[in-house]
């Protein structure tokens, strides 16, 4: 059974320019992000079998609560994270998908087996969708050499959704 979140409104951070530092990664706002004002929220819809784990998250990274609320602040967004067989994320640890709809709205789905890094895995897929609302391009950054981004099995992989990926599961390890 999945939940459904209508989560606040208010503003919009879109990713800077240039990034120079991980820090930047994590907080955009902190160097100059644009803050854009809209009144439409996301549809997050997450698995049943996932809610605790993101509850934890939202609770216990703040690298993942930033996520969060880019997320939520995103109009005419509809994001699921669905937990799934390893089978259906063949060549990958886990997989994102997003759909822009002809009206402009965009419908993303985030893949994730179960795994012993559950929690790296989701916040590294959500970081995914955070670069596809952000306008990343990742095709074309591989395409011109950017080694930010490198290609296997079909698929793009992006220094940035690792790294936050590592931040969230390092903030999220009991200490």
């Amino acid at each position: 059974m999945a939940l459904a979140w209508a989560l606040g409104s208010g503003t919009l951070l879109a990713q800077p320019a240039s990034v120079s530092s991980a820090f930047d990664l994590i907080r955009p706002e902190a160097v100059g992000a644009s803050i854009v004002s809209n009144r439409a929220t996301a549809a997050i819809i997450v698995d049943g079998k996932l809610q605790g784990l993101v509850d934890d998250l939202i609770a216990r990274s703040t690298a993942f609560r930033r996520q969060w609320q880019r997320l939520s602040r995103q109009p005419r967004l509809t994001l699921r994270i669905e937990l799934v067989h390893h089978r259906h994320v063949l060549d990958a640890h886990a997989a994102t998908t997003v759909v822009v709809q002809p009206d402009g709205s965009q419908e993303a789905t985030v893949a994730v087996p179960a795994s012993t890094r559950l929690a790296e895995l989701v916040a590294h897929e959500v970081e995914h969708v955070l670069e596809r609302l952000d306008g990343v391009r990742v095709a074309t950054q591989h395409s011109l050499g950017d080694g930010s981004v490198r290609k296997a099995s079909g698929t793009f992989e992006t220094a940035r959704a690792v790294l936050v990926g590592q931040v969230v599961a390092a903030e999220f390890r009991p200490r």
